[in-house]
Order: structure tokens, then C-alpha cells, then sequence
């Protein structure tokens, strides 16, 4: 797929087929065609635990996130978890062991009283492919 670079809103943006990418921070910034009430259905919110980011992502085939995906995001083996307005967080089961910085505006986010540790996404449970 052809990428170019195009001027948004002031910002030089790189556009991958219906992805559009800020040039600077690589952020999702629009998916053309796609009503803004329609961007929280169709991407998860990668939530990073190092520097706070929260960075809407894409799954790779536009539909759902596969295994291998998830544990790339994560960095290890998944566990599910469910937000306060029951959407799903998908962590690393080790974060806590492995020393992993604690994540603050994910643990904002989680319906328990707990602290959630490293980089996690966060989105509607349909986009989860996990059987594969």
C-alpha cells in the first residue's frame, strides 16, 4: 500500500490507504470515510504506561485484533480485564512481577481498586480475534 504525506489541519500527516497518521507522533489521526463517533468502534485506545500517551491504534486487518497482536501491544502473555464502562483492557499478566511501570490513566480506567502496570489497549470487546 502507497503511503503520502498530506497537509491536516496544519499537520503533515502520513495517509496508509483509510489511515491517516500524525507525522510527528505517529498518531492515528482519522480514518477517511469514518464519522468520529464511529473511531471508538473500529480502534483501541493503546494506553502507555512510560510517558502517559494514549494513541488510537488500528488492528492490522481493519476488523479485530488477533493474539499475536495483543501480546505484541503488551509485551507478553494477555489477561483480560473489564473498564468501568465495560469495555475491555487487555494487559500483560506479568506486569506486576515483571516491575513494569504502573500504568495511571489505565488504572483510572479499571472497575477494580487495583493498580494496572505497563502498556495496555483498551477497546470494545468485538474487535478481540483471540481464538487464533
Amino acid at each position: 500500500m502507497e503511503d503520502t504525506t498530506i497537509n491536516l489541519n496544519g499537520e503533515n500527516v502520513k495517509e496508509f490507504g483509510i489511515m491517516k497518521f500524525n507525522e510527528r507522533n505517529d498518531e492515528l489521526v482519522d480514518v477517511v470515510g469514518v464519522h468520529n463517533f464511529l473511531m471508538k468502534e473500529l480502534t483501541g485506545e493503546f494506553y502507555q504506561a512510560t510517558t502517559g500517551k494514549v494513541i488510537r491504534i488500528v488492528p492490522k486487518d481493519g476488523k479485530s485484533f488477533t493474539l499475536g497482536e495483543l501480546q505484541s501491544v503488551v509485551g507478553g502473555y494477555i489477561e483480560l480485564l473489564q473498564t468501568k464502562d465495560n469495555r475491555l483492557m487487555v494487559v500483560n499478566e506479568e506486569g506486576r512481577i515483571m516491575n513494569l511501570p504502573p500504568n495511571l490513566k489505565a488504572t483510572k480506567l479499571y472497575k477494580f481498586n487495583d493498580c494496572i502496570f505497563g502498556d495496555v489497549l483498551v477497546c470494545e470487546p468485538k474487535l478481540l480475534n483471540i481464538n487464533e
